[in-house]
């Protein structure tokens, strides 16, 4: 059975607490995953990254106009969040879970179980608050309310040592507070508020329905084929290794996470094949280096036979000679030393350049990119560097990069998509050997372990 909503009894017959489960909030609807916390329904639309189901039960939805890291009510939805959650109705209830770990009342007596994220200007305007304290300021009346995700200041011009925040990205409101839709109040104002929810697990607002406003109203129960369970996308909690799977307690035995597109943690992924790591050698040769980075994605050691030069897709002799050459062309059919549109496909070994979201967006960071755990990267007395052609056209690469991205998802000159993450543990890279000319990095990364 997929129930409408979370039971409201914690750890009940039909969910556990902190339990990850599917549920179907309209008969009609479709079924999505949430999280079970404290008798809540935490909404996490992380959990469909792709946002294929969860929008149907929104009165509208955009991205930020930031990042894809949060979504927002079209700019012209003036839904409050009771409005824009469209199972909810008057009578329910509403906490916040920081991090998205668990649903809890506000300490804000006035807010109790009637409390949501919202988001200031900086996901929908562009404009941050930058003349003090506007809490002290009273510039409006929830500039001193509680923010769980933003910018914050120490505050040096009071008596006392306290910070406050410039902008927010989750700030605890009443689920019922409007959206600020004045024209001149977004231009000329910049503390306005709308509802919002991350797709990086940083901040989740979580329901629970009432048939009055004191009782709790029971699930209902609807009976779906296993081949109609959509898959469930484990996207990185922010500021660390961990995904939904780390941070329940319980997953139903009938949860299916995604992992055909490499959407899980790679690493998990490789281990779960059985390799025997000690035993799973690789000997790298140039050819190895022709069309783009060398992605591992299996541990075991990786061992060079040859010096090994870095010049992805470069045009060939033939057209370089040819009168027309441009190194810097944009009139043909691909661009020298970048992904090929085939390349750069969603499924494609390197996404991203041509749909602007993916860990290729900028066109090859790597060399080489460590995307599984347990690996030796054996020089083996040969030298690795660019090639001075590609070393002028790609001005930011990594010769060994010890991430499946170049940057945090949330971080960077770009938008490197929120799946696929990793980062390297349990890597040793040995000499003898020369890591050579390089545009920005010879070995870099983020949140690497043992290395």
């Amino acid at each position: 059975d997929i129930y409408s909503h979370c039971d409201p009894t914690p750890n009940s017959a039909i969910h556990a607490n902190n339990g990850l489960y599917y549920i179907k909030p309209f008969a009609d609807g479709p079924i999505i995953a949430a999280i079970c916390s404290n008798g809540y329904t935490m909404l996490d639309p992380s959990l469909d990254v792709n946002l294929d189901r969860f929008p149907s039960y929104l009165s509208s939805w955009d991205y930020s106009r930031l990042s894809l890291e949060y979504i927002i009510t079209n700019l012209d939805d003036t839904s409050t969040f009771r409005e824009w959650w469209l199972p909810a109705d008057a009578y329910t209830h509403w906490r916040v879970a920081a991090q998205c770990k668990s649903c809890e009342a506000s300490m804000d007596a006035s807010l109790a179980n009637n409390v949501a994220y919202y988001t200031d200007g900086t996901n929908f305007c562009y404009t941050v608050w930058s003349d003090g304290n506007p809490c002290l300021a009273a510039v409006n009346e929830y500039t001193c309310n509680k923010c769980d995700v933003g910018t914050f200041v120490e505050d040096t011009d009071t008596a006392y040592t306290a910070s406050y925040w410039t902008t927010c990205q989750a700030l605890q409101v009443s689920s019922d507070t409007p959206s600020w839709h004045d024209i001149n109040l977004r231009v000329n104002r910049h503390l306005v508020y709308r509802p919002v929810m991350s797709m990086t697990r940083q901040a989740c607002t979580c329901y629970q329905l009432h048939s009055d406003l004191d009782t709790p109203a029971t699930p209902a129960a609807y009976k779906v084929a296993r081949t109609d369970l959509p898959t469930v996308t484990a996207v990185k909690q922010i500021g660390g290794k961990q995904d939904v799977r780390d941070a329940v307690q319980f997953i139903a035995e009938y949860v299916v996470f995604e992992d055909e597109r490499g959407v899980m943690d790679s690493s998990k992924s490789a281990q779960s094949v059985g390799i025997d790591c000690s035993h799973n050698v690789h000997y790298l040769t140039q050819t190895d280096f022709e069309s783009g980075t060398y992605r591992i994605q299996e541990c075991g050691e990786y061992i060079f036979t040859e010096n090994i030069v870095c010049n992805f897709n470069a045009p060939t002799t033939e057209e370089q000679n040819a009168e027309q050459f441009s190194p810097n062309t944009i009139d043909g059919d691909r661009l020298y030393w970048y992904p090929t549109e085939e390349q750069a496909t969603t499924d494609g070994a390197y996404p991203g350049l041509y749909s602007y979201e993916g860990s290729y967006s900028l066109g090859f960071f790597a060399g080489i990119t460590v995307e599984c755990d347990d690996v030796i990267i054996n020089l083996n007395g040969f030298r690795f560097e660019m090639h001075r052609q590609f070393y002028l056209q790609q001005r930011f690469f990594s010769l060994i990069e010890m991430a499946a991205k170049p940057f945090l998802p949330h971080q960077g000159a770009s938008t490197w998509g929120l799946t696929g993450v990793y980062y390297a543990n349990n890597l040793e890279i040995k000499g003898p050997g020369q890591i050579g000319l390089s545009s920005h990095h010879g070995i870099k990364g983020n949140n690497a372990a043992n290395v």
